[in-house]
């Protein structure tokens, strides 16, 4: 009887030890490296909504199977919730952890959920609020200072664009072709806004490996900027992009075919 009461034991220290080590917040940014930073449980969006990052992270490599986000919402405060979205979550071959940018359009408790193969891996609660002020925050002059800035921001592949922003050959896979080789334009706009930065910094990944890091110059009054990358290898590919003040802007992946 001893001997089954010890194993019962050790069988929730593992399983609370494995639960604790899997982790889901809400974060307004994250490094190259996957760490979230700006971790809150109270949140203030703007009266149109707004975009949090909900990062899940865990100590081994993400596996197959059905991973599912699914945020519930208590909007009355009594309690009770009912489903507000559903998010299908697709991690990258090789990471332990995935982020998943989340638009919330009105205040709550939300309750959120990360899932795997209806398995609950990790889960956290967020209170969200409405303040119709947040639109009137002062920026930095010469560097936009927090990631929600940029929330509205997009990165696209292409052949090509002109100096009107218009882009050619936009899309997400492309083949290396008999040359072994691409050159794509990797071209990001800021929804008509100013990315109010002197500098960008962008790094290339894959399989969580750097490729190619440049330190770009851009005009802070600018809405869009563009780069050229050539690459020589079929893979997925990543593209962290962070302004001059290491705030993050925007991620996008990228798959090369033979």
């Amino acid at each position: 009887m001893k001997k089954k009461t010890t194993l019962l034991l050790l069988s929730i220290l593992f399983a609370s030890i494995g639960l604790y080590a899997q982790k889901l917040v809400a974060c307004e940014n994250y490094d190259s490296a996957g760490k979230a930073s700006g971790i809150y449980s109270t949140w203030d969006i703007k009266p149109a909504g707004s975009y949090i990052y909900l990062h899940y992270s865990q100590p081994q490599v993400l596996g197959p199977g059905a991973w599912i986000l699914q945020i519930d919402r208590d909007s009355t405060g009594t309690g009770k919730f009912t489903v507000y979205k559903k998010i299908t979550l697709k991690p990258l071959k090789g990471k332990h952890l995935t982020v998943s940018d989340v638009f919330f359009s009105g205040k709550g408790k939300y309750k959120c959920t990360v899932r795997l193969n209806g398995q609950v891996k990790a889960t956290t609660t967020i209170t969200v609020d409405v303040k119709k002020d947040i639109d009137n925050v002062e920026m930095d002059d010469d560097d936009a200072s927090d990631t929600y800035y940029y929330e509205d921001s997009e990165i696209l592949f292409c052949k090509s664009v002109d100096k009107q922003g218009n882009t050619t050959g936009e899309a997400s896979t492309f083949d290396l072709g008999t040359t072994k080789q691409i050159t794509l334009t990797v071209y990001t706009e800021n929804d008509g806004n100013p990315f109010k930065t002197k500098e960008v910094y962008a790094t290339i990944y894959k399989n969580n490996k750097v490729v190619k890091e440049y330190d770009l110059d851009i005009t802070p009054e600018w809405t869009y900027f563009s780069f050229k990358h050539t690459f020589t290898e079929p893979g997925e590919y990543v593209v962290d992009l962070y302004n001059g003040k290491d705030v993050f802007i925007n991620s996008a992946t990228l798959t090369i075919t033979k």
